[in-house]
């Protein structure tokens, strides 16, 4: 996890910095990438909700 922050230019020492007021989210995407060929393999659909 270092190394990905170190890339970004980021310090995981300040990752408790990271935050939004809920009010400014209009919505929310999660991606997991290591999903991607298990759905794939499956033929899953990716569906998106309205809030």
């Amino acid at each position: 996890m270092e190394q990905a922050f170190s890339l970004c230019a980021l310090e995981i020492d300040s990752v408790h910095y990271a935050n939004r007021k809920d009010e400014k989210i209009k919505a929310f995407f999660e991606l997991h990438v290591e999903q991607g060929p298990v759905l794939e393999n499956e033929t899953k659909r990716l569906v998106l909700l309205p809030k």
